[in-house]
């Protein structure tokens, strides 16, 4: 004779099954309660931003690698400039985005100096394309302006800004 492994009742030694609880004589089952409900271990959010930073990061690199060509063919060296400015501060905005993953506060800080240099550098590409073509409210290709940047400028201040919010610095140390 055996117990039973649930409730301790005496059974046969070739019982599979008990007769006092029905618990299978194979395998003890044990439950164990999960307490920790807390689930802000997990950086998901910082987790999607760092990740989608790289993706636009690694699209701002190959953009800028097309002004670095179109600068050689029209030997045009704001084009050049900006271009180069352009993959710096890509660079820059990877390295943070993969200090933020690894929780390094330190990349908040790299990753928002580079994003301000890329705001600032475009803002004044805007500005200077629109001087040099003297675009007046009158020939509509001032709304190619906005069009920069609402596709370029408006999400990287978004992401600066979402950066900086306590969801993803919380994460940071």
């Amino acid at each position: 004779m055996k117990n039973c492994i649930n409730c301790n009742h005496p059974i046969e030694e070739t019982s599979h099954f008990c007769p006092n609880c029905g618990a299978n004589q194979g395998v003890k089952v044990v439950y164990v309660q999960n307490n920790n409900t807390n689930n802000n271990n997990k950086p998901v959010y910082l987790i999607v931003l760092c990740t989608l930073t790289i993706c636009g990061s690694l699209f701002t690199i190959a953009r800028a690698l097309l002004y670095e060509f179109f600068a050689a063919i029209t030997e045009d060296d704001g084009i050049a400039t900006r271009g180069i400015i352009y993959i710096i501060s890509s660079c820059g905005t990877i390295i943070g985005a993969v200090l933020m993953l690894a929780r390094k506060l330190l990349g908040l800080y790299i990753y928002s100096v580079f994003q301000v240099i890329y705001i600032v550098t475009l803002g004044a590409a805007i500005y200077f394309y629109n001087n040099r073509f003297s675009l007046k409210p009158t020939n509509g290709l001032e709304e190619f302006s906005g069009v920069i940047f609402f596709y370029f400028g408006l999400p990287a201040i978004v992401f600066l800004v979402l950066y900086w919010l306590k969801d993803a610095r919380k994460h940071l140390k």
